[in-house]
């Protein structure tokens, strides 16, 4: 934080990463204890797939798009690119 209260760009990004991590565990944490660890670990797989899936359409990347090889051998590159 800076001098003014303010939250800055690098507290902002460790507060959203305490509460992507944080929020999840939480509520697996409750699950656990109604349906059990199966079928909480179940459907916490289930919907990580979904999201990283939606995620990758979203971009407009597919898996078969990042399987595509790149020549390196061809590529010219500068001192000033390295």
């Amino acid at each position: 934080m800076d001098i003014a209260g303010v939250v800055t760009g690098g507290d902002r990004v460790e507060a959203i990463g305490a509460l992507a991590f944080g929020i999840p565990a939480l509520i697996a944490g409750e699950a656990v204890t109604r349906y059990g660890l199966r079928d909480t670990a179940t459907v916490y797989a289930i919907v990580v797939i979904a999201l990283a899936l939606a995620a990758a359409l979203s971009t407009g990347r597919t898996p078969s798009a990042s399987r595509r090889a790149v020549d390196i051998t061809t590529a010219e590159t500068t001192k000033s690119e390295i």
